[in-house]
């Protein structure tokens, strides 16, 4: 939910995100429901939400904590981002979503969407104010979360991981290397970064959005462990 990258492909798209944050948040599983008829799959938070969801009709959502500066927090909110992340798939459609869902006392976000092969948006809720953005699907976009990053760290990453990627290939392994490039004389500076002894990089994920079938590929970096699954 800290750094997401979104790559076009020839034939669909890879979304990336890497998840830097408390120790204890790391998940352990992925699961799966199914929502107004739809089955979709996401890492499970042990606060029981999640920050990217991908549901079998190739749509795929991802969350980053604040909008486009960092806010101070006013607890309690109304409903958890990672809870709303799910009822995101009660409606058929972005735009329904972003016209009727109640944005109120919910802390604001960056949501970047995937809307099957056409449409991919840029979402934010700065916390009184809906900013929407249809996105090129021939661009690479790349953010970084405003609740831990200032303008300058996310200019400095999304230009650390642009020339990572100049080396890579379009095989979703590169993709996730790039992303966790790590600083050796400073850990806090890479893409991969460790903040002190609580919080971390501790997870990537990624999700191939292709015609015929789209992959969920979480790698939880803790344990090691790596989940694949598929949507055809």
């Amino acid at each position: 939910m800290c750094l997401v990258s979104l790559i076009p492909l020839q034939d669909g798209c890879i979304l990336s995100s890497n998840r830097d944050e408390y120790l204890d948040r790391d998940a352990k599983e992925v699961v799966s429901e199914l929502i107004n008829d739809q089955k979709i799959w996401y890492p499970k938070d042990t606060a029981g939400g999640s920050w990217i969801i991908l549901a079998e009709n190739n749509r795929t959502i991802c969350l980053l904590n604040g909008a486009k500066d960092n806010h101070k927090r006013v607890l309690p909110y109304r409903l958890s981002r990672g809870v709303m992340m799910k009822e995101f798939f009660t409606y058929d459609h972005s735009v329904s979503f972003f016209e009727h869902f109640d944005f109120w006392n919910i802390e604001p976000f960056t949501m970047i969407i995937v809307e099957g092969m056409d449409h991919r948006y840029e979402f934010r809720w700065d916390g009184n104010t809906k900013h929407i953005r249809e996105l090129s699907p021939n661009d690479i976009h790349i953010w970084s979360s405003s609740t831990l990053y200032d303008k300058e760290s996310q200019v400095r990453r999304e230009m650390m991981l642009r020339s990572s990627l100049k080396d890579t290939s379009e095989d979703h392994s590169s993709i996730k290397q790039a992303h966790l490039v790590k600083d050796e004389n400073d850990l806090s500076k890479g893409l991969y970064v460790k903040l002190g002894d609580i919080v971390e990089t501790i997870s990537h994920t990624q999700v191939i959005i292709q015609k015929n079938k789209s992959q969920l590929i979480y790698h939880n970096l803790l344990s090691d462990k790596i989940i694949h699954k598929t949507s055809i």
